[in-house]
């Protein structure tokens, strides 16, 4: 793990740097994608604290850092955040390794979520003409896909495996925090389509409630749901 701490240590000092210079570091951000990609998602460092240290210091240096990080570098690293939001659903028996990634996942998502607030972000948008330039319709046709996965196999009595429940805990939390985030973003800055993803996992969720296989999932299932209310209204 000492080069995940060195490789901590060179970044916190270049990425200033490389922010206030991008076309004389040209070099430096093109190759700075994979870089994150190794350390954020291959043994041994993936997914692990180490991983999680790394997605803080590109949340403060290059999602929030002053003067802004050109557009095109922006979204690559983002799309390794958007991956590492899902990372939590490997499989493994390890439950050290299960409960790291399932941090790792989260702080990516966070990551996600607050970058999603900036009031800037219209300038990826306006990159590629991408609606969705953090990819919110793709994440919720993510979870969409594991929750039903789940209730689609409900006439099984059997509990869930440790890595299964996680995953649709995980899910279920992110759904959670997603929908506060969405509700408290200013007018229009949300997708329309998201909206409709997002109110579509209504009728899933109510499906997995009643099921007997992911009752250790309760308390995430009943906090996505409990979020539902403020998007309950009178038909006009």
């Amino acid at each position: 793990m000492q080069i995940a701490s060195l490789l901590l240590q060179v970044l916190a000092t270049a990425l200033p740097l490389a922010r206030e210079e991008p076309d004389e570091y040209k070099e430096f951000w093109e190759t700075l994608p994979k870089v994150l990609e190794t350390f954020m998602f291959q043994p041994p460092v993936g997914g692990s604290g180490h991983a999680r240290e790394l997605v803080a210091l590109v949340r403060a240096e290059v999602l929030r850092g002053s003067p802004r990080v050109p557009a095109p570098h922006v979204r690559a690293v983002l799309a390794l955040v958007r991956a590492g939001s899902t990372h939590a659903h490997a499989t493994t028996n390890n439950e050290q390794e299960l409960r790291e990634r399932e941090e790792f996942a989260r702080t990516c998502f966070e990551t996600l979520l607050q970058f999603s607030m900036l009031e800037d972000i219209d300038s990826l948008a306006e990159l590629e003409s991408d609606t969705d330039p953090l990819a919110i319709v793709a994440l919720l046709d993510r979870f969409q896909e594991v929750i039903t996965r789940y209730t689609a196999t409900d006439d099984s009595t059997e509990p869930l495996p440790r890595h299964q429940l996680s995953e649709i805990s995980f899910v279920l939390k992110a759904i959670a925090t997603l929908t506060e985030s969405m509700k408290k973003a200013p007018p229009g800055k949300v997708d329309p389509l998201a909206w409709q993803k997002l109110i579509g996992l209504y009728p899933e969720l109510v499906q997995l409630a009643g099921s007997s296989r992911a009752l250790g999932a309760g308390a995430a299932l009943r906090s996505a749901l409990l979020q539902y209310g403020a998007l309950l209204t009178a038909p006009l």
